[in-house]
């Protein structure tokens, strides 16, 4: 994360800043696209499956409080029992997000390590010709690596959706 005091235009510490200002305009950052994919994704989990089972949970909740005769204890019991499903279903959308980032990580690790792997070790030979098309080289396998994981993020939300279907 950036600190606030950067702007989002700018390039991360230690990142090259010769990058031309065509090749930032022109299409959505790739972090954003992809931060933008994964909220709509959740938004729609949250309104079709998650909403409904925390509606239940309280309703159920609520119940627990009508036996006047139980104790705390037991009240915390039913309480808890009726929160389950909605933590499951919670804690398997947090598995599968992290899931999911650490395979795009990976991805973009091998993007990094096959530029990486490319750069000459002698220092006169890294050209900065040579050193914008290798950036240019990774900033397309990052991109191909947003692409092919933005798909994945439709299957995520069926396996969540089927998963809480048979809680």
């Amino acid at each position: 994360s950036q600190p606030a005091s950067q702007p989002a235009s700018q390039p991360a510490p230690g990142t090259s800043r010769g990058k031309s200002v065509s090749r930032c305009v022109g299409a959505m950052d790739p972090n954003m696209r992809m931060q933008k994919a994964v909220e709509e994704m959740l938004g729609k989990v949250d309104v079709g499956t998650l909403r409904p089972l925390r509606k239940d949970a309280f309703l159920c909740s609520a119940k627990c409080c009508d036996n006047s005769k139980t104790t705390p204890e037991q009240l915390q019991q039913c309480v808890n029992a009726c929160q389950q499903k909605t933590s499951a279903a919670e804690n398997l959308i947090s598995q599968e997000l992290e899931q999911f980032q650490q395979r795009l990580q990976r991805c973009a690790m091998t993007c990094s390590d096959k530029v990486q792997e490319k750069l000459p070790t002698d220092p006169a030979a890294q050209t900065p010709e040579l050193i914008n098309k290798l950036q240019a080289e990774a900033e397309a396998c990052a991109n191909r690596c947003v692409d092919d994981h933005l798909s994945a993020l439709n299957k995520i939300s069926e396996r969540v959706v089927s998963a809480v279907k048979r809680m």
